[in-house]
């Protein structure tokens, strides 16, 4: 067991070890990389972020909340002052997350934990990047921690980081705390309101968010238009398993539809993996609900499952925006091979497998 456990840390320190060897020397390529686009490869929208580095200042983010609210990311850059360094502290306070993590997983699963985490391309490629979903992912991990801990201030950090993030993000985790608390059964007339409310909301709202034109043509164009319409016409609590599924493969369809030539859009390539990775957790994620359920934490898998709705009641027609699932999805798989530490005084366990 002892070696197992080494062996589990050993893998994580030389993991981030050789990530920050690489920032280090590759530190002017990485700037250069974001200026000329290329950084486009490993993420979506680093140039964009690089240039509101040369646009905003800090005493106009303090002048205008709602630029410190949209763009937290650009502030914290600019308040480190390098983006090296700023890459290497974010890289660091990741490395605390997934360590701090590991006390909730039982030894005999912690190598398969660890590379069920890091090989998603949000826990490793984003260290080279000015993003957000490196915060993103690891807020998730911290989330989940929460529910196995119960500690108030392991959750303000990880709202703090979902903050971080993007702001619906750490919205739709408080309103997942209210629909699946840690110690009661899951309060499905609240989740069922709370779809009743989205879907009546656009006859309440004049105009919905913005639709996204510039991310799939063709086929995939014109479902996102569908889902779209169906939405505005109140159907949002009919068609919301529907939009998740096809949203979280359609970049894994486009990648094979274009025989894997990203050329003409780079962030496709990564985003590929994104997409298809989340597809296989959660398709042997709904194989152990389906038929291994009373021996998983199906907390983690409701979770999974609808922690996404507020953000695809939008137009938004993006899956790395709700891809923190994939997070969801492996702690359920472990709680599923028994791999979990229950760090709470749980009185009626059996309810989280209800």
């Amino acid at each position: 067991m002892k070696i197992i456990v080494s062996k589990s840390s050993s893998l994580l320190f030389l993991f981030f070890s050789v990530l920050l060897i690489i920032i280090i020397i590759m530190s002017s390529l990485i700037k250069q990389w974001h200026l000329d686009g290329s950084i486009y490869w490993i993420a979506s929208d680093a140039p964009v972020y690089y240039e509101a580095l040369e646009i905003f200042t800090l005493e106009e983010f303090f002048n205008n909340w709602d630029w410190f609210i949209n763009l937290s990311l650009v502030f914290n850059v600019q308040l480190i002052g390098n983006i090296t360094l700023y890459l290497i502290i974010v890289m660091f306070l990741c490395l605390l997350v997934v360590k701090y993590s590991l006390k909730f997983i039982k030894p005999k699963y912690k190598l398969f934990y660890l590379l069920l985490l890091l090989i998603f391309p949000y826990a490793n490629i984003t260290f080279f990047s000015i993003n957000k979903e490196v915060f993103m992912f690891y807020s998730v991990v911290l989330f989940c921690c929460y529910y196995l801990s119960k500690s108030t201030y392991i959750l303000i950090f990880a709202l703090l980081l979902a903050f971080s993030a993007r702001s619906y993000l750490m919205i739709s985790l408080i309103l997942m705390l209210f629909i699946f608390p840690v110690r009661y059964k899951p309060r499905w007339s609240l989740l069922l309101l709370t779809m009743i409310c989205l879907s009546i909301l656009p006859f309440v709202l004049s105009n919905l968010i913005g639709f996204s034109t510039d991310l799939l043509d063709g086929e995939i164009g014109g479902t996102a238009i569908l889902f779209s319409s169906l939405i505005r016409e109140g159907l949002y609590i009919i068609v919301y398993p529907f939009k998740y599924i096809i949203l979280m493969l359609s970049k894994t369809y486009q990648g094979f539809n274009v025989g894997f030539n990203f050329s003409n859009r780079p962030q496709d390539l990564h985003e590929f993996f994104v997409s298809f990775l989340s597809f296989v957790v959660f398709s042997y994620s709904l194989y152990i609900y389906l038929f291994k359920r009373k021996i998983a934490d199906n907390r983690f898998f409701y979770l999974g499952l609808f922690s996404p709705m507020l953000l695809q009641f939008s137009d938004v027609f993006h899956w790395r925006y709700c891809s923190f699932v994939y997070v969801f999805f492996i702690f359920y798989i472990i709680s599923y091979k028994s791999g979990i530490n229950y760090l709470i005084n749980i009185k009626r366990k059996k309810r989280f497998y209800e």
